[in-house]
């Protein structure tokens, strides 16, 4: 049985936040943030009273960034774990040395080591640029962050664990990307991201995100003119339809067998938000066609 957390006891009812005071602010970032009120799942493995009393108590520095490209801070102390992502999406893009780019999207959950290096080392030539889809949040795992946690092994365990799911999430792209057939292929991957960032609503799973082609060609292993084909061969068949505002597509019909039982199971079992519609649709040429 697991020793008891050493974080404040909390037997009182929760009144509202008071703002995270730890120190100095690092440069670039736009304040402080209880991590834990920001991504509850951390303390799944804690019982509740325990869970309520580090919420309180562990904070880190966060980062609110626009859409566009992100310069990831420096780690500067080598017991920062990571940057969390606690809102919004980010692209990762690994450049090659002939121009050819592969990307992956990271939404909240993840945990990312941006000033790793490029993992081709001297024999591949690469780089990764980031940037951010839609409006993030990012926190800093940093030295404070690690020393709040660990007397935790509840919550700090869970950070490589997300870590092994990000790479089980690749493993999947990247056998996506040698499937044969690409207007398969484009369906199976929209309905994959369907599964971690769309909702179900009455006309289908809304995907509210501004994917262009150019970037489902590089989730994709394709060529931005190939994918642009395929995208409008699927729009033809009613599979897929572009949403105008908020920008994204919608998925029509049941998940395609490609994809695994315990996948296809959470697609079709995710409720959709309170008050929103199905939004506008338009069958134009979608997302940076």
């Amino acid at each position: 049985m697991s020793a008891t957390p050493a974080f404040p006891s909390q037997t009182a009812p929760r009144g509202p936040r008071q703002r995270p005071r730890r120190g100095s602010i690092p440069a670039g970032f736009d304040g402080m943030v209880h991590v834990l009120d920001a991504d509850p799942e951390l303390t799944e493995a804690l019982p509740p009273e325990a869970a309520a009393a580090a919420a309180g108590v562990v904070a880190a520095p966060v980062q609110v960034v626009a859409p566009g490209p992100w310069s990831p801070p420096d780690r500067g102390d080598p017991a920062t774990l990571g940057c969390l992502v606690l809102e919004g999406t980010l692209i990762a893009r690994t450049q090659l040395w002939n121009g050819a780019a592969a990307a992956e999207l990271l939404g909240p959950g993840d945990v990312v080591l941006p000033w790793m290096p490029s993992p081709g080392g001297a024999t591949v030539s690469t780089g990764i640029e980031w940037s951010v889809l839609q409006e993030a949040r990012i926190a800093l795992l940093d030295r404070p962050f690690v020393v709040q946690v660990s007397s935790c092994p509840e919550i700090a365990s869970t950070l490589p664990a997300r870590l092994a799911h990000r790479a089980r999430a690749l493993d999947v792209l990247l056998a996506l990307r040698s499937a044969p057939g690409i207007e398969r292929r484009m369906l199976v991957l929209l309905w994959v991201l369907a599964e971690r960032f769309g909702k179900v609503t009455p006309a289908g799973v809304r995907l509210e995100m501004p994917l262009t082609h150019q970037l489902l060609a590089e989730l994709a292993g394709a060529r931005r003119p190939t994918v642009t084909t395929a995208l409008a061969q699927l729009r033809r068949q009613g599979i897929i339809e572009f949403l105008t505002e908020p920008r994204g597509w919608i998925l029509r019909g049941q998940p395609p067998s490609e994809l695994p039982p315990s996948l296809r199971v959470r697609v079709t079992r995710r409720t959709r938000r309170p008050g929103r519609d199905a939004g506008s649709v338009t069958t134009g040429g979608g997302p940076g066609a």
